[in-house]
């Protein structure tokens, strides 16, 4: 992204979020982190992002969103930087608000969320080995979600079949 499609995009969400002043500064932290990241995706990371924040995003959390694919791996991945998201929106004292029912599961291997927030990042509790365990089972319960609507929609074709089999009554 240029300078001036990065600055654009910091002033669309400043207009959301008028409680953090836009400062030569930030831009310039802004368009380091941006400059290999294409413009559309940045923006409909963006919009995405205005949907469902609550606080002006970091860099990183857009790149998050616009590096997605509609992977298992991307989507494991957009809901991480959600989680992060809560742990920053609501904190430790907070109750988290998660759509996703894969992402509240996942989030259960985590522990309760308080203790999960307060020792996020201190020793024997890395950020990377959050993310980890997070991704492996959010990944796990997406592939065990898949199989139940695929079981599920074989036996529905299997019934429909079979109905169609039924011999006809005779008059």
């Amino acid at each position: 992204m240029s300078p001036s499609e990065t600055s654009a995009l910091v002033e669309l969400l400043a207009g959301a979020f008028p409680e953090r002043p836009v400062t030569e500064r930030m831009l310039a932290a802004y368009s380091a982190a941006w400059i290999e990241e294409d413009p559309a995706d940045m923006r409909r990371a963006a919009i995405e992002y205005l949907r469902t924040g609550r606080f002006f995003p970091f860099p990183g959390d857009l790149i998050a969103l616009a590096r997605t694919d509609g992977s298992e791996e991307d989507e494991a991945h957009r809901e991480w930087a959600k989680v992060i998201g809560q742990v920053r929106d609501v904190g430790s004292w907070g109750t988290p608000s998660f759509v996703c029912g894969i992402t509240r599961d996942a989030m259960r291997v985590l522990g309760d969320w308080r203790p999960f927030c307060e020792t996020l990042g201190t020793p024997g509790h890395s950020l990377d080995a959050a993310r980890a365990r997070f991704l492996d089972a959010y990944k796990a319960r997406a592939r065990a979600e898949a199989r139940a609507e695929s079981i599920a929609r074989a036996q529905r074709i299997l019934a429909i079949n079979l109905l169609e089999l039924k011999p006809k009554a005779l008059p």
